[in-house]
């Protein structure tokens, strides 16, 4: 069974746990892939703020506690519905947390799944732009591996531009973490 953190975005474990769905060849509802979605969010301390300094509890900690509850309720393959939950700071801490238990659960990353795919399906020195929250941004989540990978990585080139991509996610009144499938013209904008 496939274990999917969602709640770390509003979306997000719904997102992926559709496209596991669309992505698997069936003709009935038994053929389906036995998946468990778990969204906890209030349970989860905000990545970005914690990679910025402002929350001092590592959200690593809660995400490995979910983690083993998927495990205990028969998951083998876990993965996270969050993009800002795999700085290294987070991820290796939930890695840890797993680890120390004796977990069997095999943890899935996001970033390196999406470097697989690019890999797989674009050259190398393919533009790849990332639209993400300051965390990613600033800790460069994608861009460091990306570049590694010998792709061309196109982010926000200021601390103010920056923002604007953070706000149209994070803001209260029209961010896509506020709005959900209601994505506002402001947050397009």
């Amino acid at each position: 069974m496939i274990g999917i953190i969602g709640g770390a975005g509003p979306l997000a474990g719904a997102e992926l746990l559709r496209q596991i769905i669309e992505e698997t060849n069936s003709v009935k509802d038994q053929d389906h892939l036995p998946v468990l979605l778990w969204s906890v969010p209030e349970t989860l301390p905000d990545r970005t703020e914690f990679l910025e300094g402002r929350e001092t509890e590592n959200p690593g900690v809660a995400f490995g506690e979910i983690l083993l509850n998927l495990e205990k309720n028969g998951t083998k393959f876990g993965a996270i519905a969050c993009n800002t939950a795999h700085a290294p700071s987070i991820f290796t801490k939930i890695e840890a947390e797993l680890s120390n238990l004796g977990s069997q659960i095999k943890l899935l990353s996001i970033v390196e799944e999406n470097i697989t795919f690019l890999k797989q399906n674009f050259p190398k020195g393919t533009r790849i732009g990332i639209l993400s929250t300051t965390g990613t941004w600033r800790h460069k989540i994608y861009a460091d591996p990306l570049t590694k990978e010998g792709f061309e990585v196109v982010t926000a080139q200021s601390e103010e531009e920056q923002n604007e991509i953070h706000q149209a996610i994070y803001h209260p009144e029209y961010g896509v973490k506020a709005s959900g499938t209601r994505v506002s013209a402001k947050a397009k904008e």
